[in-house]
């Protein structure tokens, strides 16, 4: 694969802010400017910024956190999220305003919820019962509304700085 310099170099610095928004925030469960931050670069930069920032973003962070079996999880259940954040902006009435990005960001909190327990249940219980699976889930919502609440929250706040920075980047050619 050949990416440009400046690719390698925007993708290495969401990376790094993504890994510290997600380590600064980390003892706050759930909580976390990550999933923001790659879905913004999903809408704005597209699919390829959203994976690359996604993976890396998991990886270097877990590398801080601990890496588990769970570090292969979170990767696709972001990947899940990141393509259907690219999906979204093919609505004909898509457009990358809060009143729309606020309410998809608290709708991909709950859909990570949903994915990692869906990939993780069955590793986790050796008989897995429908009724053990809707438990595993319903004990985990609670920190799927943290998630939701905080994407939320985290799109208010970083909305603004994004649009300026990208505004600024597409307007010196640097991507």
């Amino acid at each position: 694969m050949n990416m440009p310099i400046k690719k390698m170099a925007l993708i290495a610095m969401l990376v790094a802010v993504a890994t510290v928004g997600r380590l600064v925030i980390h003892p706050a469960p759930n909580v976390q400017p990550f999933t923001c931050l790659i879905l913004f670069c999903t809408w704005y930069l597209g699919l390829e910024y959203g994976i690359w920032v996604g993976i890396l973003g998991i990886l270097t962070s877990n590398l801080l956190l601990g890496l588990s079996p769970t570090t292969f999880f979170q990767i696709i259940s972001y990947l899940v999220i990141i393509y259907l954040a690219w999906l979204v902006t093919f609505l004909p009435n898509w457009h990358l305003t809060l009143p729309w990005l606020i309410p998809a960001v608290v709708v991909a909190g709950f859909l990570y919820g949903f994915v990692i327990t869906a990939l993780q249940a069955p590793i986790l219980f050796v008989h897995l019962t429908w009724q053990a699976w809707l438990t595993y889930y319903l004990a985990g919502l609670p920190f799927d509304l943290n998630h939701a609440i905080g994407n939320g929250i985290f799109c208010g706040i970083l909305y603004q700085p994004f649009t300026l920075l990208l505004s600024r980047l597409k307007r010196q050619q640097l991507i």
